[in-house]
C-alpha cells in the first residue's frame, strides 16, 4: 500500500501506518513559469519513483 500526502502531520505518522508513506511538499505550481513548473514535477517525480517501485517489487513478493 502507497500513501501519498503533502500534510507534515501525516509524516509524523510515517512508522505507524501500513506499506509506505510518500510526503511529498505542498507547491503552489500554478504559479510557477511553465518551464519550471514542468522541470520541478519531473524532478519530484525522479525522487519518488525508486521508492514506489521498491514497495511494488516488495508487494509482488508476498
Amino acid at each position: 500500500m502507497i500513501w501519498m500526502t503533502s500534510d507534515p502531520a501525516l509524516k509524523q505518522l510515517e512508522n505507524q501506518v501500513p506499506g509506505l508513506l510518500l510526503w511529498i511538499p505542498h507547491l503552489p505550481i500554478e504559479h510557477l513559469d511553465p518551464n519550471y513548473r514542468s522541470k520541478t514535477i519531473r524532478d519530484q517525480m525522479q525522487q519518488l519513483l525508486p521508492d514506489v517501485m521498491a514497495e511494488w517489487r516488495k508487494e509482488d513478493s508476498l
